[in-house]
Order: C-alpha cells, then structure tokens, then sequence
C-alpha cells in the first residue's frame, strides 16, 4: 500500500503539465508582445512563480524563450517573406535594431542579411 501514489501527486502532475502548455501557448501566440506581467495576470500566478517555474522545468527564463521564439519567427520572415529587414525586427516585437542585430549573430553566427543572401 506503500507504493501507491497519493492521488494529489496526479492533480499536481496535472496541474503543472496544464500551466505549462498555456505558457507555450502564450508564446507562440504573443511572441511580439508578450509580457510576463500579462500573462501572470491571465494564469492568476504571480511573475516570479511563472519564471522559477519555467526555469526549473524547462532551464529557460521566460525572457529567453520570448527572445528564441521571436528569433525563430525573423528567420522564417527573412526566408518566406520579402520584408526588409527593418520590418522582420518590427513585426517580431524587437524594439532594439543593434541589439536584434547582435543576438541574431550570436545565435546563427550570421547577420540577418547574411541570412536572407545565404537562402
């Protein structure tokens, strides 16, 4: 009887496997706007849970998932689209130009310029 788990551990597994989908989700959804203070307020959880959470889970801070999602989406915009590259920052949320500029080489070892040539 010991080696029954208690039912509570099954609500729990749950509980967090349903929290994490809805994050992913949130994401992929709102890569471009997507704030950590809004999606607290839509899971009712507060910041600093959602990110230990994701760190603890997944190894990543919301911060970083956000940022290799909206890397991800520029690069299929510099592949599938004609938008300059001006554009591909904007329509994935970066406000920065040098610093997208920056983590993109860091991340593909390339400019997005070289990105969108090497195709």
């Amino acid at each position: 009887i010991n080696n029954i788990p208690r039912a509570d551990s099954y609500l729990e597994e749950g509980y967090y496997e349903e929290l994490l989908i809805k994050i992913l989700k949130y994401i992929e959804e709102f890569y471009n706007s997507a704030s950590l203070k809004e999606l607290s307020l839509k899971l009712k959880q507060p910041n600093y849970k959602i990110s230990k959470f994701l760190k603890d889970v997944i190894g990543k801070t919301f911060q970083e998932l956000i940022l290799e999602k909206r890397l991800e989406k520029a690069k299929d915009f510099l592949k599938n689209t004609d938008y300059s590259i001006a554009e591909v920052i904007r329509e994935v949320g970066c406000e920065n130009t040098t610093h997208f500029y920056k983590i993109f080489k860091e991340k593909f070892q390339m400019s997005p310029k070289e990105f969108r040539d090497s195709l």
